[in-house]
């Protein structure tokens, strides 16, 4: 026999959740959803309890979908695999029981069948369940009592003595509560075949049979239901029907109870469009979370669709994040609420339309605007890797917001000179870069808001150095305050309960003279003031007054960490002078490499084409630190690369369907061709595979083409290019593409049907001397070059480090 047939119905469960406690629930709303305007106020008075079973009840009525029920028998197709058969006679969940049945085989190698017990799902019976079989495996019939997902035996399979498969087979199981099992086989006229042991991740479930490709009729099924119920009146909730879909979900004397690992979702037959949804979350052992769920828009599987607040003990924040993409939308730390005494949390949502309002403790945490899901949904609950109680489950509807006042920081004034932030300020704007000259010691700062403001100061890991502390005109920031010339200061505006934080990263800039005295410090080369760089980004020659940029990958830590973009400027690639922070990390991410051009013909329409005005655009990646995912954004100046207004509707280009290595997509290089009939932009990006977009705007971008090297395989690399070069003697024009730690490949581009450039290759990879260890020593990497520099050449930059190790 195949391990196939050994595992039992296991061939396609191996990429399930791995759940053991698999126990659905179900609760009855206390009060009735009524008038939208009345609160709903949970009832006090005791429940009609459910009474212990004793008597066997006979189970005739099966579902599934290759499965008959009549005359009492229930028949079973051989389906090649699992055949799942629920009860339609106990609905409810049983954990302490007596379940016996007669099978008749009627044909099928594997001579499979079972009494299903422990199901946590009845909608797919197949995510986790347990089951006492019989099989014909490695020429022998056996018993076995099992788990799945896992394929967990609680004891070795067992020999079958005295048994005949040709024959009528009883099978008999008897389960307590605390997981002590007894299962029994006997063909007709043969011995009693006895297994008995203890499933200690047992907490019940709902019953059915099954068969693995056997065709089977099982009759004379009985059921005996002992199970201890709790009183539903102990948990007090408002929803209908609630029910677990994974996990341990019980009512104890204190709420409801659930535990498990992974996400284990709750969800009840609640269905409201806007509304107020509350509920007391205790998270006993302070890790992992609990949460509430709703705008669920697929009750059976809520990962397709819907939002989760939760608090969460395992990062320490609160957050709000959405399904199916697990991205979040708003994070706030766990320590500016106040836990109750007992360490729980009173947690509630107000939603109505796209606003969605989170309170904690009465305070308000979270005002976002969300429309991914949409009309009248589902409500519900989420615990993640935790053991959590839930108790006044509540909700009611909601037709209006409360009257609020938006927290927000209405101007943000520097009254000492020199002094500068980027980019410019707008109060809808929560990341900034503020730049201190070399010479300046003390700057005062006069934050503005209708709300109260604090500053808390912290060091370039984060750690807090001053405590937050009200500010009620101006603050002043000193040399004191900052770790190695930076650190990070962040603003919080509170209003009516809710608050905004924006955050400055602070650069105290040195002296040109201190610099030249650092023993290992460069003389020519362009080196960040302090801390780390790498990558050359924003390369440009700014044809309107004769600069040229560079930016460059900049920490302010001494290591890759937090990354933005420092730039400098020159007239003649000699003689550098430090701008202000370039582009700064925002809610879409940290700042990863790009390039810049020059849309002299405002292709973007981002520029008004007055006299004397810049038209540079920076293009660049964002990579979400929360998800690891990258896309592209872009940028613009007016004012010669003084400063950087990013486009509004970024990314340009998602992660979502562009990407060719999942996550990874990064590092553009924008460029035109000379000759273009069509007059496109064109974008090569790489991180992992190389690929080509294409744009008329510099907005709005397509897939070209993957990038492959002659042989066919695809190009992976970071820090692409696409660099044409004339060939010695025939003026024909090669287009190189060259690779982050010194390859390059030969090709050309030529239009297609549609005037669209395409990129062949005419060579493989072609390794220049430093590339088998680009950093043993004194290496470089990331070569990049300037857009269009004005003299006609290709002038290229890279990084190096000195490495002493």
């Amino acid at each position: 026999m195949t391990r196939k047939t050994t595992r039992m119905l296991t061939a396609l469960l191996s990429c399930s959740m791995a759940v053991t406690n698999v126990v659905p629930f179900h609760v009855m709303a206390e009060t009735a959803p009524g008038d939208p305007q009345e609160e709903q106020v949970p009832s006090t008075k005791n429940q009609e309890q459910d009474t212990k079973e004793t008597a066997p009840v006979s189970l005739t009525n099966f579902k599934g979908d290759h499965v008959r029920s009549e005359g009492g028998k229930v028949m079973l197709d051989n389906t090649g695999g699992d055949n799942f058969a629920m009860s339609e006679d106990s609905k409810v969940i049983a954990d302490d029981f007596h379940y016996s049945a007669d099978l008749t085989i009627k044909s099928g190698d594997a001579q499979c069948a079972a009494l299903l017990v422990g199901v946590g799902d009845r909608n797919d019976p197949s995510k986790a369940w347990r089951a006492a079989n019989v099989i014909r495996h490695e020429g022998e019939n056996k018993m076995r009592m099992f788990r799945v997902p896992g394929d967990h035996n609680y004891q070795p399979m067992q020999v079958l003595n005295d048994y005949d498969s040709t024959k009528t087979v009883h099978l008999d199981l008897d389960i307590k509560a605390n997981g002590d099992f007894t299962y029994k086989v006997t063909s007709e006229g043969g011995s009693e075949n006895v297994m008995s042991g203890n499933m200690d991740d047992w907490a019940g479930g709902y019953i059915g049979v099954l068969t693995f490709q056997t065709e089977a009729e099982l009759s004379n099924i009985q059921f005996t239901d002992r199970t201890v119920r709790a009183d539903d009146s102990l948990f007090h909730t408002t929803l209908e029907n609630l029910r677990g879909l994974q996990g341990s979900w019980k009512i104890t004397e204190k709420g409801m109870h659930s535990q498990g690992s992974g996400d284990n979702f709750a969800i009840s037959d609640t269905k409201i469009e806007n509304f107020e949804y509350s509920a007391n979350i205790n998270n006993l052992d302070k890790k992992g979370a609990g949460a509430l769920m709703f705008r669920v828009q697929n009750p059976d599987n809520p990962q397709a669709g819907c939002y989760v607040i939760n608090a969460d003990y395992t990062h320490n924040i609160f957050k709000l994040f959405e399904f199916p993409t697990g991205g979040s939308i708003a994070e706030v730390p766990l320590s500016d609420v106040e836990p109750n005494a007992d360490g729980s949390y009173d947690i509630k949502v107000i939603v109505v339309g796209e606003d969605i309002y989170v309170y904690a403790n009465g305070k308000g945490i979270m005002r976002e605007k969300d429309s991914r899901h949409k009309g009248e949904s589902y409500l519900g609950l989420l615990t993640w890797d935790g053991n959590i109680e839930y108790q006044n489950l509540n909700h009611k509807a909601a037709s209006e917001l409360p009257a609020v006042e938006e927290a927000k920081l209405s101007d943000f004034k520097i009254l000492t000179n020199g002094v500068t932030i980027t980019p410019t300020f707008d109060p809808n704007v929560k990341n900034y870069g503020m730049d201190i000259p070399a010479g300046v010691d003390r700057v005062v700062i006069k934050p503005e808001s209708s709300g109260d403001v604090y500053i808390t100061l912290k060091d370039r890991n984060n750690k807090v150095t001053k405590e937050k502390q009200k500010v009620t005109d101006t603050f002043t920031l000193t040399a004191e305050d900052f770790d190695m010339n930076f650190l990070n200061m962040g603003v919080t505006i509170e209003k009516d309960g809710f608050s905004e934080n924006i955050n400055f990263a602070v650069n105290k800039w040195l002296s040109t003279e201190e610099l030249a005295q650092q023993p290992y410090r460069a003389q020519f080369h362009v080196t960040p003031q302090i801390n780390f760089m790498n990558d050359p980004n924003g390369m440009v020659y700014d044809s309107t007054d004769g600069y040229w940029h560079l930016f460059y990958q900049y920490s302010p830590n001494n290591n890759f960490y937090k990354q933005s973009q420092a730039h400098v400027r020159s007239r003649d690639l000699v003689h550098w002078e430090q701008q202000p922070l370039g582009l700064q990390i925002d809610e879409h991410g940290l700042i990863f490499s790009g390039s810049a051009v020059e849309d002299s013909e405002n292709t973007s329409g981002l520029f008004n084409n007055k006299p004397g005005e810049s038209k540079l655009v920076s293009i660049y990646t964002y990579h979400d630190e929360k998800t690891g995912k990258q896309s592209q954004g872009i940028a613009s100046s007016k004012d010669h690369g003084v400063t950087w207004q990013k486009y509004a509707g970024n990314p340009v280009i998602p992660n979502e369907g562009n990407t060719l290595s999942g996550n990874d997509f990064r590092d553009p290089k924008v460029f035109k061709i000379d000759g273009d009939a069509k007059d496109k932009w064109y974008m090569v990006t790489a991180g992992g595979a190389a690929q080509i977009h294409v744009s008329d705007d510099l907005i709005h971008w397509e897939k070209s083409q993957p990038l492959k090297y002659k042989n066919g395989e695809q190009i992976l690399s970071e820090c692409p290019g696409l660099i044409p070069a004339k060939v010695n003697g025939t003026g024909e024009t090669k287009w190189i593409y060259n690779g982050s730690a010194g390859f390059y490949v030969v090709g050309s581009m030529k239009p297609d049907e549609n005037g669209i450039y395409k990129w062949t290759a005419e060579s493989d990879k072609i390794d220049i001397d430093s590339n088998a260890n680009p950093w043993g020593g004194f290496g470089k990497y990331a070569t990049m070059t300037f857009y269009r520099d004005g003299t006609g050449k290709t002038v290229r930059l890279e990084s190096a480090g000195c490495r002493t190790s």
